[in-house]
C-alpha cells in the first residue's frame, strides 16, 4: 500500500531526526567555570503579571546569588498585575539592600513592552530574562557571567524545566517539555538555532538595539524568546549559544490544570505561523503531518486496512529513539525518566500535536487574566 510506504518513509526520517538531535546534544560540551574576577554588571529583568503566589520566592533566590550584589540590579515590570503583585514586590524592596526598582507600563501593553521598557531603563550591558513564576539556584548569575566571560556570545540561552511536580500529569508536563527544550539545545548546537525560552535567557543590550528588539513582532502576543533568537541569529551568526550546566538551569511550576496547559500551548502554538526561517516553518510542517499519519494509519489498523504489525514496530522504534534523546535531557535536568509515564506521553503526544497545530490558528486563548486573540 502506497501509505505504508509513506508512513515507513515519514518514520525513517522522524527517527533519523530524533538521532541527530541526540547527537546534537551529546557534541554540546558541558560547560565547567574557571574562577574569573570579572564581573559584568547585569540587569536581571522580571516581567510579571499578576505573580502574587511566585514573585516574592523568586526575590528571595536572587537575594542569595552568590554573584556580587553591586554588580547586578533587578527591574521588576508590572504588567497592570490585578492582584498584590506589586505591593509585596515594594515591600521586598523595603525589606532587602538589593538593588531592586519596580516599574509600571500601560494597561495592555504585553510582555514585549514590558521587557523594552526595562532596557531601556537598565543600567547593565548584559540582560537576562526570567519569568515571575520561576526560581534560580545560587550560581545562577555567576554561570552566566562565567560562560559569557569565555565565549562573549551575543545571546545565552538556558535551561528550562519543571519542580514540585506531584500528579501524574505534572510529570506528563515535565516530559513533554523536556522534549521542546532539548530538542532546542540540540538544534542550536548543531547551528539550526529555533527554539528558546525567554525564562532563562541573557544577551548583550547592544545586541538587543543593533536588531531593533521586537520590531516586527510586537503585536504577536507570544515570541518574546524566539522571533528575539532568530534576529539575533541571523545578525551575528554563530553567537547564538545554549549554556548546557546544571548550574545554569532555571525552575517553573507546571500548569495547575488542562485549562491552563491548553491556553499556555496555544499561546506557544500561534507564533509558528510568524516564523521566517524557512527550514523552521518546514520542520514544524513535518512534524504535524508525521502525527497527522499516525493517527490516521493507527485509525486504518484499527478497521483492518493497515498493518497492525508494521504500525506497531514503527512505534516501536519512534518511542525507543525519544526514550534515549528525553533520558539524556532529564537527567541533564536532574531528574529520572519514568517509562509508564513516558510510554503514556508518547502515546498521547500526536494527538496533541495535531490538535493544537490546528487550534492555534484561529480563535482566541485567555492568559493572565487577559482574552487574546491569535492574528
Amino acid at each position: 500500500m502506497i501509505i505504508e510506504v509513506i508512513s515507513w518513509g515519514a518514520t525513517i526520517c522522524y527517527i533519523g531526526f530524533t538521532f541527530f538531535l541526540l547527537v546534537s546534544w551529546f557534541r554540546l560540551k558541558y560547560f565547567y567555570p574557571v574562577a574569573t574576577t570579572i564581573h559584568e554588571f547585569i540587569t536581571v529583568i522580571i516581567p510579571v503579571r499578576n505573580e502574587e503566589e511566585n514573585i516574592l520566592e523568586l526575590l528571595k533566590c536572587l537575594s542569595q546569588q552568590t554573584y556580587p550584589t553591586d554588580k547586578f540590579e533587578i527591574l521588576v515590570v508590572d504588567d497592570s498585575s490585578t492582584d498584590n503583585t506589586t505591593s509585596l514586590v515594594n515591600k521586598f524592596i523595603l525589606e532587602n539592600s538589593l538593588y531592586i526598582k519596580l516599574i509600571n507600563v500601560i494597561e495592555g501593553s504585553g510582555k514585549k513592552k514590558a521587557i523594552e521598557t526595562a532596557i531601556n531603563r537598565c543600567k547593565g550591558e548584559l540582560v537576562i530574562t526570567i519569568d515571575g513564576d520561576c526560581i534560580a539556584g545560587p550560581d545562577w548569575i555567576s554561570r552566566i557571567n562565567a560562560y559569557y566571560q569565555r565565549y562573549k556570545p551575543k545571546m545565552i540561552c538556558g535551561g528550562v524545566t519543571f519542580w514540585g511536580e506531584q500528579t501524574f500529569f505534572d510529570k506528563m508536563q515535565t516530559i513533554e517539555f523536556a522534549s521542546l527544550t532539548g530538542a532546542g539545545a540540540a538544534c542550536l548546537s548543531a547551528g539550526y538555532p529555533n527554539m528558546c525560552n525567554g525564562a532563562n535567557l541573557t544577551y548583550e543590550k547592544k545586541a538587543f538595539f543593533a536588531v531593533n528588539g521586537f520590531a516586527g513582532n510586537e503585536k504577536i502576543a507570544s515570541g518574546d524568546d524566539e522571533f528575539l533568537m532568530h534576529k539575533i541569529a541571523s545578525y551575528f551568526p554563530g553567537k547564538v549559544h545554549f549554556l548546557k550546566s546544571s548550574e545554569a538551569i532555571v525552575y517553573t511550576k507546571a500548569r495547575k490544570n488542562i485549562e491552563e496547559f491548553v491556553s499556555q500551548r496555544k499561546r506557544w502554538a500561534s507564533k509558528w505561523k510568524h516564523y521566517q526561517f524557512r527550514s523552521i516553518k518546514l520542520l514544524a510542517v513535518f512534524i504535524f503531518f508525521y502525527n497527522c499519519l499516525l493517527i490516521i494509519t493507527f485509525g486504518f489498523s484499527i478497521v483492518g486496512l493497515y498493518n497492525c504489525r508494521s504500525l506497531f514496530i514503527q512505534i516501536f522504534f519512534k518511542v525507543l529513539i525519544e526514550y534515549i534523546f528525553l533520558g539524556n535531557i532529564l537527567y541533564f535536568y536532574r531528574k529520572r525518566i519514568n517509562p509508564f509515564i513516558f510510554i503514556t506521553t508518547a502515546l498521547v503526544y500526536p494527538f496533541y500535536v495535531v490538535i493544537f497545530g490546528v487550534v492555534s490558528r484561529r480563535g482566541s486563548y485567555r492568559w493572565k487574566g487577559r482574552d487574546i486573540r491569535n492574528s
